[in-house]
């Protein structure tokens, strides 16, 4: 057996195919792709593991191996259903406690995707989005081997960090920042970014009065992962709350 590289399938070779017996976790047999796939899933380990990773993507990089545990067992024993390991994590005491917040380096997708959403701003195309997120150190659909992109830290350095900084000083400078919904806006790119305007005032009337009354304090309170801005010691209107807490480097936490 082997991987079809386009539709991913197993596909039996056999002339490649060795027929003989092999002991795989102390399981001897004739095995096939699928029949090995049954003999890593039943091992506890795997779900551990892949708990662990999803964990060091939405919570923390340092899995607490207790709740792991927990959570991969209902995981293992719901016959891996992704949708049981996922609410098991974003419904868990860790990925609200405050210790957590502005851990995790935000990916240049999640960079890119989060403040386009963040903000409701709409692009008529993507093209130089995707490319912004490429001289970040991230391009889209090609990660450098079959593990992937090392996350974290390591998407942090002295190239992609200017990088960074640039995307969202073209998003905040941008002539229309924070007026009404014009049809397109150039952002002042060499790079051709052209976004639907931010609306200041519609985007205010929607956020969640969670952080308290003042809307600049429910702004940065949304932005920001952890406390790091005051809103009174910035002047103008939300839209400058906006622009300032997209320079914050805390801006670059999640």
């Amino acid at each position: 057996m082997s991987i079809d590289r386009e539709s991913g399938a197993f596909v039996d070779r056999p002339r490649l195919h060795d027929h003989g017996e092999k002991t795989v976790f102390g399981h001897r047999g004739d095995f096939d792709g699928d029949a090995v796939l049954d003999l890593i899933l039943a091992r506890p380990q795997t779900a551990q593991f892949i708990t662990a990773e999803l964990w060091r993507e939405f919570i923390s990089s340092e899995p607490d191996a207790q709740q792991v545990a927990r959570i991969a067992e209902r995981f293992r024993t719901s016959g891996y259903d992704i949708r049981t390991v996922l609410r098991a994590l974003l419904e868990s005491d860790a990925f609200y406690a405050a210790d957590t917040r502005g851990t995790l380096v935000r990916s240049p997708a999640d960079l890119v995707v989060g403040t386009l959403h963040t903000l409701a701003i709409v692009p008529a195309n993507m093209r130089p989005y995707a490319l912004a997120c490429a001289s970040m150190g991230q391009t889209l659909l090609a990660p450098p081997n079959v593990k992937g992109w090392p996350g974290g830290d390591a998407w942090i350095n002295t190239g992609t960090l200017l990088a960074r900084k640039q995307f969202l000083e073209r998003i905040a400078r941008a002539d229309n920042f924070g007026a009404s919904p014009a049809t397109t806006m150039t952002a002042g790119d060499s790079r051709g970014l052209r976004d639907a305007a931010f609306d200041a005032a519609r985007w205010t009337a929607q956020l969640p009065r969670g952080a308290g009354a003042d809307p600049r304090a429910r702004t940065l309170r949304l932005l920001l992962p952890i406390d790091a801005v005051d809103p009174a010691a910035i002047d103008g209107d939300i839209a400058n709350i906006v622009r300032t807490a997209l320079q914050d480097p805390s801006y670059q936490l999640e």
